[in-house]
């Protein structure tokens, strides 16, 4: 998916796209990768991999919860 949106997007709309927030919680992809359980890996390694596939395109672990305003994945 991201490789298509290089086709289409300038990097700073990736980033933007790859940052977009939920409505509720204010999560983000990055958010949401962290939050994969080994239990439902495809393979071993594969949420690191994820991480920096997002890391890669502009993703940033400093961006709080909505609920959560002072927790970033940084300071995890």
């Amino acid at each position: 998916m991201l490789e298509h949106l290089l086709k289409t997007l300038s990097p700073t709309e990736i980033k933007e796209f790859v940052n977009a927030r939920t409505f509720e919680d204010g999560l983000t992809a990055v958010h949401y990768a962290a939050e994969i359980t080994h239990e439902r890996l495809h393979s071993p390694g594969e949420d690191g991999r994820l991480i920096n596939t997002l890391i890669d395109y502009g993703g940033l672990l400093d961006i709080p919860r909505w609920t959560q305003p002072t927790r970033t994945l940084r300071n995890l």
